[in-house]
């Protein structure tokens, strides 16, 4: 099974990123005695603009979710990461329907965040394919020092 995340997420944070780039870029170049911008910044801002329009259309092409029999994919624009569905211990996706995120805990401490697609059918189908899922309250006695 094939999913892509929910695009609204990756634009809005990419364009938070670009606007704060934009300022300081405005801010290091913008000559305040004579209100003008030399032709150096203008061309810095324009070369900041098109690589933040060039990357978040490759985000939001390239980034994927496959959901295999016993493993599951996370493709990113120039990486790819598979997990197994038994290493996975709890699944936080109380924020998944409403923030469409939800984020993946192993046996090993670690986690993962990931954008949902709109439906949240990737929480439900990782809820399905790991088996050993553990609750949130038994989640804190194993891993005190995690937090939700």
């Amino acid at each position: 099974m094939k999913l892509k995340p929910y695009i609204k997420i990756p634009l809005i944070s990419n364009s938070v990123i670009t606007l704060f780039a934009l300022i300081i870029v405005f801010l290091i170049y913008f000559d305040v005695h004579h209100m003008t911008m030399p032709i150096e910044g203008l061309i810095f801002i324009g070369a900041v603009l098109v690589v933040a329009i060039i990357y978040t259309i490759l985000l939001i092409v390239k980034t994927e979710y496959l959901l295999m029999d016993d493993t599951f994919t996370y493709k990113a624009i120039f990486k790819s990461m598979t997990y197994d569905y038994k290493d996975v211990i709890f699944i936080a996706d109380q924020h998944a329907i409403k923030g469409h995120h939800l984020t993946i805990y192993f046996y090993d401490g670690r986690s993962l965040a990931l954008v949902t697609d709109k439906e949240n059918t990737l929480g439900q189908e990782l809820k399905k394919r790991c088996p050993q899922t553990i609750d949130e309250t038994e989640f804190h006695n194993r891993y005190p020092g995690i937090k939700l």
